[in-house]
């Protein structure tokens, strides 16, 4: 039964509630470009759209870690170098991203596990700090669909502000956190009280959702990370690699992969130039070249591997939990049709 503080929205209330929002935040929501849901900042709340049945085109995460970013600027002016940072830009937009399923939510405080280590990422972590996120729950599965088996949703545990579960004529909204909180204090005319019978509704909604899923068989995390550790030389990796093409569209698809590189541009007249950040892969071979020209995993079983083995044990080890959502993007685009759920039974069966 669900713990969190509830109220009731009802749909012909909730552009009101994003006109609101807009005043304050720059919107970000699902909407439709040339056919395709994508996430993109809207500039009308009628733009908006609550309801929709198919995969954005990229997860939210190209909202935090954008797929191409210049992180300053560069300018020799006499005898001086003038350094433009965009992480003030950064530090003053304040956003609302709307419309975002528990399996993006999820995918979200991984990544501000990962870039919060060490000196931590100012731009990722500046964009999490300053985004409010209001998230809706899947009337419906793909399916590609398991996030039950990784514990992602349908309903998320926290990394929200609020998340809306679709009713008949209203929304429940789950309020998960002090922003959240306020945003349903000043707005009490929308904010209704919610029926005694409201969070089994809730209940009722995720069983039905986890009925209609193809999953793994559930197990404890640290079964699936043993499970992993010992099938690491096992023959099958080589019939996946022998299938895998190595084009990188599972890597760029997932919303918790968050390797990049970084280069300099430098303009023709040798005075300005920017530092450049682009989404990377670890199934290119040229991922692991270093300076010498030695790669270090040329082998594809090694780079198949290194993904898979990245979500169920190195994450583990690095920030303490899988970093696998169960989204299913990764084999929904897959030119292979490598089925990550079924190399997950293969080492769960031993």
């Amino acid at each position: 039964m669900i713990k969190k503080a509830l109220r009731r929205i009802y749909k012909d209330k909730l552009r009101l509630l994003m006109g609101r929002l807009s005043e304050e935040y720059n919107i970000f929501s699902p909407k439709l470009v040339e056919g395709r849901i994508i996430f993109d900042r809207i500039d009308d709340v009628s733009e908006i759209i609550n309801e929709y049945h198919t995969r954005p085109v990229l997860p939210v995460k190209k909202l935090f870690l954008p797929q191409r970013e210049t992180l300053f600027e560069y300018e020799i002016v006499d005898n001086d170098v003038i350094i433009s940072d965009k992480l003030d830009l950064v530090a003053r937009e304040k956003r609302c991203i709307f419309g975002v399923r528990a399996c993006d939510i999820a995918s979200l405080q991984i990544l501000r596990r990962f870039f919060s280590r060490g000196p931590g990422d100012p731009y990722v972590i500046g964009r999490l700090s300053n985004s409010m996120i209001i998230g809706i729950m899947c009337n419906s599965v793909f399916p590609s669909c398991f996030c039950h088996f990784t514990d992602s949703g349908p309903l998320p545990k926290d990394g929200f502000d609020l998340f809306l579960v679709d009713v008949d004529d209203y929304f429940i909204a789950i309020i998960g956190s002090e922003r959240g909180n306020q945003i349903a204090s000043k707005n009490e005319d929308i904010f209704l009280d919610a029926n005694k019978d409201d969070a089994l509704a809730i209940d009722n909604k995720v069983k039905e959702i986890v009925s209609l899923m193809k999953s793994p068989p559930v197990v404890d995390q640290m079964v699936l990370y043993d499970a992993f550790v010992r099938s690491f030389n096992l023959d099958f990796w080589e019939d996946y690699a022998k299938k895998c093409l190595s084009c990188g569209k599972c890597n760029f698809n997932c919303p918790t992969c968050y390797c990049f590189d970084i280069f300099d541009e430098v303009d023709l007249d040798l005075r300005k130039g920017r530092r450049v950040r682009v989404w990377d892969s670890c199934h290119f071979l040229s991922f692991t070249r270093v300076a010498s020209g030695e790669i270090f995993r040329r082998n594809r079983s090694s780079r198949l591997k290194q993904r898979v083995y990245h979500k169920f044990v190195y994450s583990v080890n690095d920030i303490g939990l899988i970093s696998c959502v169960g989204c299913g993007r990764c084999f929904e685009v897959c030119p292979a049709s490598i089925d990550l759920r079924d190399i997950i039974t293969k080492v769960l069966c031993g």
